[in-house]
């Protein structure tokens, strides 16, 4: 009878510490995608504030038609300013921010004036 016992207690101890397991690798899973998905968050909101900070420079400069590229703080600019052809006289200020190496713009803010 005794010997029942102990592999009944062994086999609920064995059971426990798989779900322990489970249950860890679950927490440790979920609490690195919130930090992955907190840190792209971060990256998207300074390349939001480094496409306005390049607008802004953009607007306030003399400009003409044509396009520049530049490097800065881990991102790639692009500014573009072309007639809009949709809008007869008026330019179109375009400002893509690419994160250094990749090809999928970050953020793209668009102005005609």
């Amino acid at each position: 009878m005794r010997q029942r016992n102990g592999g009944f207690i062994l086999l609920q101890m064995l059971a426990f510490l798989v779900m322990t397991c489970v249950v860890l690798t679950s927490l440790t899973l979920i609490y690195n995608g919130l930090i992955s998905m907190m840190l792209r968050h971060n990256i998207q909101k300074e390349g939001f504030e480094t496409a306005q900070l390049e607008m802004s420079k953009l607007e306030r400069s003399p400009r003409s038609i044509g396009e520049t590229r530049e490097e800065s703080a881990g991102f790639e600019i692009e500014t573009k300013i072309t007639q809009s052809a949709a809008l007869a006289g008026m330019n179109k200020l375009e400002v893509i921010v690419y994160e250094k190496g990749k090809n999928r713009p970050l953020v793209n803010l668009v102005r005609y004036e």
